[in-house]
């Protein structure tokens, strides 16, 4: 699905039963991913390259996690999450705010990433087929956009928003709320919004921050002791772009 002047958006729900119509093979295929999981994955992954984590690799079940580290890289910390708690024995949870503390950033710096969470890795599997495949949040939703756009248009290609989450009238209102802010700073930019992405952004669109802060997923989060989290993770201020090479399966700073 190449494109004659300006690049069309697309949004994209992990779960094929959350769409409003079928997901078009298409709108992913060789076009230019953003991989969303605001409420923590994305933004925690934003967090570990930014303070100095070489690489990560992400991996859906803790068992793979430890495996690759014992197999491959016994030097790499494992971070991850279940149920939003740490998993037992790894050096990190999915915690951005308390990974961003600098005790934490002593431990990232230079380190190799294994990352296991419950949605992330399978938002990640959903994007494969595209050419590019970069990893947003709010806390980087202007870098993202703008670095998503530019090779867009290298390419030729389209830009499709990958949401990791649930859908948007139950769990994933943060992801949306990402996904509108950086739909909204591709159409300043002369982007082609589908419509069903303007239909889903109707659900958030103007009040992006109070539903991502509101959201079923933050009031769990909040319940849980981990209200910094929502707090750190709706602020757009981060100017990295992680990137995950399909070819080599791990993501890097772009």
């Amino acid at each position: 699905m190449s494109i004659s002047e300006n690049p069309r958006v697309f949004l994209v729900w992990r779960r094929e039963s959350d769409q409003i119509k079928p997901v078009d093979p298409e709108q992913i295929k060789n076009n230019v991913a953003i991989v969303i999981d605001v409420l923590r994955a994305t933004t925690n992954c934003i967090v570990l390259l930014k303070n100095g984590a070489k690489e990560i690799h992400v991996r859906i079940t803790p068992e793979e996690a430890r495996n690759v580290k014992e197999t491959k890289f016994p030097d790499a910390l494992l971070v991850g999450e279940r149920n939003m708690e740490r998993i037992e024995d790894f050096d990190l949870g999915n915690s951005p705010y308390r990974n961003d503390l600098e005790s934490a950033r002593n431990r990232i710096v230079g380190k190799i990433i294994i990352f296991s969470s419950t949605n992330f890795p399978k938002g990640l599997s959903k994007a494969k087929a595209a050419a590019r495949i970069f990893i947003g949040a709010i806390v980087n939703a202007n870098a993202v956009a703008y670095t998503s756009l530019k090779e867009a248009k290298r390419m030729k290609r389209n830009i499709v928003m990958v949401l990791s989450g649930g859908p948007s009238e139950l769990k994933a209102r943060e992801d949306l709320a990402a996904a509108s802010l950086i739909a909204k700073i591709l159409e300043n930019e002369g982007c082609i919004l589908d419509d069903f992405l303007k239909e889903d952004m109707k659900f958030v669109e103007g009040l992006e921050h109070f539903a991502a802060i509101n959201s079923s997923h933050a009031r769990n989060l909040y319940s849980k002791g981990f209200g910094d989290d929502v707090i750190f993770s709706v602020k757009n201020v981060i100017s990295i772009v992680p990137e995950y090479l399909k070819d080599k399966d791990k993501i890097i700073l772009h």
